[in-house]
């Protein structure tokens, strides 16, 4: 729990970093494949950085990746559900995939998000 916090400290700190966000993204997209870790990833904060870096970095397409899969590895959890659409997750979705239309990665990865909500 305590690398999860200082991952998500890292993210919150550097947000105008693209290369860290798509790695600190990445660590906790892996971590929230887990349903386990669900619950620890959110009180971190995890979802509103995703959420955060989505919005910071709209042309970076490997954070739009790594940001779109984060939020439905947590939607897939229905518990959460809820919380990553009224976050704005369909509607992120759909923004990454209009600028991104040919990033395969960026399209794959909302289109698993929209199926998640």
């Amino acid at each position: 729990a305590d690398g999860l916090q200082h991952a998500a400290d890292a993210l919150r700190k550097h947000l105008a970093h693209a290369g860290l966000q798509e790695a600190g993204l990445g660590v906790l997209e892996s971590v929230a494949c887990y349903k386990a870790h669900h619950a620890t990833l959110m009180a971190a904060g995890a979802m509103h950085l995703a959420v955060a870096a989505l919005y910071e970095h709209p042309t970076h397409a490997g954070v739009q990746e790594t940001a779109l899969l984060m939020l439905r590895n947590l939607a897939i959890n229905l518990t959460y559900t809820e919380d990553v659409s009224e976050a704005g997750g369909m509607i992120l979705a759909v923004v990454a995939m209009r600028g991104h239309p040919k990033s395969m990665a960026v399209q794959e990865a909302a289109l698993s998000l929209l199926a998640s909500l």
